[in-house]
C-alpha cells in the first residue's frame, strides 16, 4: 500500500486521539435493567460480556450474583460479585479486613483488592485527609505511569465519600500480550463509609470493558456494612493452608507471615518449612530462604522435590559451581526432571558475572536434556563471542530459524552487536538482582544451616544496563520491588521501591536513569522541585545543595497530617550522565524507625558506573547508529549545516524547525493543514493524489496538547501501541527513546494491507512535553526493494536535525 502524505497528518492527528474534543452522552439500558448515562457508546447485543454469559433480563442478572460476607468483629462487610468471579476474604481482626475479587473470563480480566479498616479517629475521616491519603499512593504509581501529575477524582456516595486516580503502566503500553499478574490500567483510591476507611485497587486492561465497570459499581455502590452483627463460629483454617492460599493467590508478603507462623505450628512439618522458604524466595529475603530451606530438607533429606528447589536458590545466590553439580546430581536421580530453564539462568547469571566456565558447563548439561530452543543457541552464541570466538558465534546465531518476529529481532540484533564488535546486553542483562552472601552460606543444600540466624541487615546489587550497579543496605525482612524501562539503545532507567514487610508507614522510591552530558544545576534543582511538589504545598522549597564533591541537593520536608507526624526526605543528584533521586516517606514512626529509614536512605549508591552519553534520538533510529543534532542553543533555521554525505544534499524545513538530507535526483513537496506541516522527499514525483512508493516524510506537529488533550509523550505511546496491535502490521522493532526534552519511540514493522504489495515502515516519534509539540520521521519502501531503499534511507535517518524549541 502506497500512503498520501497528504492525508498522513489527518490519520495521525484524528484517528489516534482519544475521544476528548468532542463529548457525547449516551443513554444505555444495562443487563440488569439499570439506566446507565455514559460517555462510551452503549454495547450493542451480542457484544456484551453478560450476553455471553447468558444474562439476558432482571431475572438472569440477579441469578448470575453471588454475595461475599466478610466480618470485622461485630462490623459485617457484604458485596456482590458474578457467580464466576473469585472471591477470597482475609479476616485480619477486629479492625481490619482484606477481601480479592479476580476474574479472568470476561471482556477484560480485573483484580479488585479491598482493605477495610476501622481508624481510631473516624472524626478525621475528612475530604482533605482522603486526598492526601490518594497524593501517598501517587507517590508510588506516579512515577512508573503514563499519568505523572496529580489528578484525583471524587466519588460521591449516599453515605459517604471517596477519591481516586487511574494510572496506566507506562511499562505495559504497546505491549500486545500482557505477562501474567500485570495489569495496563491501576485504579487506586479510598472510601468512607459509616466511620470506616476503604482502601482499594482496582486492575484492569480496559477500564471501558464492562468487568471493569460492574467491579466498580459493585464496590462503589453495591458494598453493604452492618453493625452490631454477632459473630458466627467458624473453623479457622491452620496458618500453613492460609499460607498456601495467600501464595496461589500472589499475597506473597502475606504468605511469608503466615508461613513463619506454620513454622513455630509445625516445627517437624519438612513441607512448612519449605513452603516458606519457597515464599521468601520470592521476596527475595535469600538468607533466610536459604536457613528455611536446609530446615526442610534436614528434616527429609530424601525427598527428591527438594533438590531442584534448592538448585533455585544456589543459582539465585551465585552459587556456581555448588549449582553445577547440584544440576548434575538431579539429572542423574531425577531424569524426568526438567531443569533447562534453570540451566538457562545459570548460564544467563554466569555469563554476566564473568565466570565463563561455569557458563559452558551449564550448556553442555543444558544440551544433554534435548531442550534446544532458540534461548539455548543465543545463550550458546553470546557465550562463544564473550570467550573471544566471534566467527563461531556468528556461524550458531545463522542457523537459526525462528518464526516468532520478536525472537526473530532479537537474533538479528545479537547478529549485528557481534558482527560489529559491539557490547552485547542480551534481553535479561539487567533482570540478575543478587543479594551479598556472608560465607558460611556457602554450605547451603546439605542440612548445615537448619539453625543458622540471617544477618540484620544485608545489601542488594541490582544492577541496570547500560548504567552500572546500584547498592542499597536493607533490614533482611525488607523487600526491593524494581521496574526497569528501555531509555536507550544500550542503557535503561529503573526504579525501585523499598518497604517493610508488615505495612507501608516507611517507604524509599529509587530512581536511576541517564540524562544528557550538560545537565545544569537549574535543571537539576528543577526537577527536585516538581518531585517535591507532587506531596507539598509549600510556598517556598530551598533546596540544600549536597556536601562534598557531590553534584545535586536535598530536601526534607516534615509536617503534621492531623493528629499524625509526617516526614519526606529527598535528594536528587547527577554525576555525568547518571542521575539518581531517592524520596522517602514515614508516617507516624518511633524514633527508631527513622534512624533505620535513613540509614536505607544513606545507604544507596551506584558503582560500577558506565559514563557513555545517551545516544541522540535519532542514533537510535537505525541499527547502524545515526548522528542526529537536536539543537538547544542555535536555532536550527540559523545553524550553519555540516557537510552533507556524498550524494545527498540539505533540506530546509523552516516551517517546522527542521533540516534533512536529500538524496540527488529525489523530490521535495510540502504540505500543510491546520494540525501539522508535512515535508516529503520522494523517489518518484509526487502524483496528484499526494502518492509516492519510496521516501522519506517529516511531519511537524505544534500545540499537540491542545488539540489532542494530552500530553506529546502519552499521545506517542498510545499511538505505538496502536500501531503494534495493527491486524495488518508484523511488528520487526520497537524501542523507547530519549534525549534531552525528547521523549519518543522506534517503530519498525511490515504493511500487509489486502490487495496491496507488503511495503516496509521505519518509524522515529520524537515529543516534546515542554513545547506541547510532535516530530513524526518515516521513511517507507515496498518489502522488495527495501533493502537497496534502505541504504538511502538509513544516511537520511543518521543525520537530520530537529529543534527542541519548536
Amino acid at each position: 500500500m502506497f500512503r498520501s502524505f497528504i492525508k498522513l497528518i489527518l490519520f495521525s492527528t484524528v484517528f489516534y486521539f482519544p475521544p476528548v474534543l468532542a463529548r457525547s452522552i449516551h443513554k444505555c439500558v444495562q443487563p440488569g435493567g439499570a439506566i446507565s448515562y455514559q460517555e462510551s457508546p452503549c454495547v450493542e447485543a451480542g457484544d456484551s460480556m453478560l450476553e455471553q454469559k447468558g444474562v439476558e433480563d432482571q431475572a438472569s442478572f440477579q441469578d448470575s450474583l453471588k454475595v461475599l460476607e466478610a466480618r470485622m468483629g461485630d462490623v459485617l462487610v457484604s458485596i456482590p460479585a458474578f457467580e464466576w468471579w473469585r472471591v477470597f476474604r482475609k479476616e485480619h481482626s477486629d479492625d481490619f479486613l482484606h477481601i480479592k475479587l479476580r476474574d479472568d473470563e470476561g471482556d477484560t480480566p480485573i483484580s479488585l483488592l479491598i482493605d477495610v479498616m476501622r481508624p481510631q479517629s473516624p472524626d478525621a475521616l475528612n475530604e482533605a485527609m482522603i486526598r492526601d491519603l490518594v497524593k501517598e499512593r501517587h507517590s508510588y504509581y506516579g512515577p512508573t505511569s503514563a499519568e505523572q501529575h496529580f489528578n484525583p477524582q471524587k466519588i460521591k456516595l449516599d453515605d459517604g465519600f471517596g477519591m481516586y486516580q487511574r494510572y496506566t503502566d507506562k511499562n505495559l503500553l504497546g505491549v500486545k500480550n500482557y505477562p501474567p499478574g500485570e495489569y495496563l490500567y491501576t485504579t487506586a483510591g479510598f472510601l468512607v463509609r459509616d466511620g470506616l476507611l476503604i482502601k482499594f485497587t482496582l486492575l484492569s486492561n480496559n477500564y471501558m470493558a464492562q468487568n471493569h465497570g460492574y467491579a466498580f459499581v459493585f464496590l462503589t455502590r453495591g458494598m453493604t456494612i452492618e453493625r452490631g452483627v454477632p459473630a458466627e463460629d467458624t473453623q479457622d483454617l491452620t496458618a500453613y493452608e492460609s499460607g498456601l492460599a495467600a501464595f496461589v493467590e500472589g499475597k506473597l508478603l502475606d504468605s511469608v507471615m503466615l508461613f513463619e507462623q506454620a513454622t513455630t505450628e509445625q516445627p517437624e512439618d519438612s513441607d512448612v518449612w519449605m513452603a516458606y522458604c519457597l515464599a521468601l524466595g520470592e521476596v527475595k529475603r535469600l538468607q533466610s530462604a536459604m536457613i528455611a530451606c536446609d530446615r526442610a530438607y534436614a528434616l527429609n533429606p530424601k525427598e527428591p522435590a527438594y533438590e531442584k528447589h534448592n538448585l533455585s536458590l544456589m543459582i539465585s545466590a551465585r552459587l556456581f559451581d555448588q549449582a553445577i553439580a547440584q544440576a548434575e546430581k538431579l539429572m542423574r536421580i531425577q531424569p524426568e526432571e526438567d531443569i533447562s530453564e534453570l540451566l538457562m539462568e545459570l548460564t544467563q547469571r554466569a555469563s554476566l558475572s564473568g565466570q565463563l566456565s561455569v557458563s559452558g558447563k551449564a550448556l553442555a548439561l543444558w544440551a544433554k536434556t534435548g531442550q534446544k530452543s532458540t534461548a539455548y543457541y543465543l545463550e550458546l552464541a553470546h557465550y562463544l563471542y564473550l570467550s573471544g570466538k566471534q566467527e563461531q558465534a556468528l556461524e550458531v546465531l545463522s542457523e537459526i530459524s525462528e518464526p516468532d518476529p520478536e525472537l526473530n529481532e532479537v537474533v538479528k540484533n545479537f547478529t549485528y552487536q557481534i558482527s560489529e564488535d559491539q557490547s552485547v546486553y542480551p534481553s535479561h542483562a539487567a533482570e540478575y538482582s543478587y543479594i551479598e552472601l556472608p560465607k558460611r552460606f556457602q554450605q547451603f543444600g546439605q542440612g548445615i544451616l537448619k539453625d543458622a540466624s540471617s544477618d540484620q541487615w544485608v545489601t542488594h546489587r541490582i544492577p541496570l544496563m547500560g548504567v552500572g550497579e546500584l547498592v542499597v543496605e536493607l533490614p533482611e525482612q525488607w523487600v526491593a520491588s524494581v521496574q526497569r524501562q528501555r531509555q536507550g539503545e544500550q542503557s535503561n532507567q529503573m526504579t525501585v521501591v523499598v518497604r517493610g514487610l508488615e505495612d507501608i508507614t516507611e517507604l524509599l522510591t529509587i530512581d536511576v536513569g541517564k540524562v544528557d552530558q550538560d545537565w545544569s544545576d537549574g535543571q537539576l534543582q528543577q526537577r527536585l522541585i516538581q518531585l517535591i511538589r507532587v506531596q507539598s504545598d509549600e510556598p517556598r522549597i530551598v533546596l540544600q545543595p549536597l556536601a562534598g564533591k557531590a553534584r545535586g541537593f536535598t530536601y526534607v520536608h516534615q509536617y503534621q497530617r492531623g493528629s499524625i507526624p509526617v516526614r519526606n526526605r529527598y535528594l536528587s543528584s547527577v554525576d555525568g550522565v547518571i542521575a539518581l533521586d531517592l524520596h522517602s516517606i514515614d508516617v507516624n514512626v518511633d524514633a527508631e524507625s527513622k534512624v533505620v529509614l535513613d540509614r536505607i536512605f544513606d545507604s544507596v549508591s551506584i558503582v560500577e558506573k558506565d559514563q557513555t552519553p545517551l545516544k541522540p534520538l535519532a542514533e537510535v533510529s537505525s541499527s547502524a547508529g545515526s548522528e542526529t543534532q537536536v539543537t538547544q542553543r542555535v536555532p536550527a533555521n540559523d545553524m550553519d549545516l555540516p557537510a552533507p554525505h556524498e550524494g545527498f544534499s540539505w533540506q530546509r524545513m523552516p516551517e517546522i524547525m527542521a533540516a534533512v538530507q536529500k538524496p540527488d535526483g529525489w523530490h521535495v513537496h510540502k504540505g500543510e493543514t491546520d494540525d501539522g506541516v508535512t515535508y516529503a522527499i520522494s523517489k518518484e514525483k509526487v502524483s496528484d493524489g499526494g502518492i509516492f512508493e519510496t521516501g522519506f516524510t517529516l511531519i511537524g506537529i505544534s500545540n499537540l496538547s491542545s488539540k489532542s488533550g494530552i500530553k506529546p509523550s502519552l499521545f506517542v505511546q498510545r499511538m505505538v501501541e496502536e500501531l503494534s496491535a495493527h491486524e495488518h502490521h508484523q511488528l520487526i522493532r520497537k524501542t523507547a527513546l530519549k534525549q534531552g526534552l525528547f521523549r519518543g519511540a522506534l517503530i519498525r514493522y511490515e504493511n500487509n494491507e489486502p490487495g496491496e504489495i507488503p511495503i516496509i515502515v521505519h518509524q522515529v516519534l520524537a515529543a516534546n512535553d515542554t513545547t506541547g509539540s510532535l516530530y513524526m520521521a518515516i521513511f517507507e519502501a515496498p518489502k522488495a526493494e527495501w533493502t537497496e531503499a534502505w541504504k538511502l534511507g538509513e544516511v537520511m535517518l543518521k543525520k537530520y536535525i530537529l529543534d527542541d524549541e519548536f
